[in-house]
């Protein structure tokens, strides 16, 4: 996935469904991988641009998956790819550990849209 896509995707000149488009293939095999007990799970990062993200970002995030615009599995691949990337900063630790409980629901337990309302209300 390509930091451009996330970019584009937080500050609303990108679709949701243009990033599944985009991303198809990615998200597919992220799912398929979660759901395999000790599978390692790839992900491809273009750092084809550096992002700061910030508690707007975030809150992005948590609407998209509260409206059920991004499922559960494509969430956790969008966070998944921010904490790897050695292109992205964070705002501060609070957004950083948010974003981090948003990965694999096997490390870190399901995130619910309690969560995601949680934050947006934090």
């Amino acid at each position: 996935m390509r930091l451009s896509d996330i970019k584009e995707l937080m500050n609303g000149s990108l679709e949701v469904w243009e990033l599944r488009v985009r991303n198809k293939e990615l998200f597919e095999s992220y799912k398929n991988s979660l759901n395999k007990m000790g599978k390692s799970i790839h992900v491809n990062v273009i750092e084809d641009q550096e992002l700061l993200i910030g508690k707007h970002e975030l809150n992005v995030l948590c609407n998209f998956f509260i409206k059920d615009e991004i499922l559960t599995h494509e969430l956790a691949f969008l966070a998944d790819v921010l904490g790897l990337s050695q292109n992205i900063s964070f705002e501060s630790e609070d957004v950083e550990e948010c974003i981090s409980h948003m990965t694999d629901p096997e490390v870190n337990g399901k995130f619910t849209k309690e969560n995601a309302i949680e934050i947006i209300t934090f």
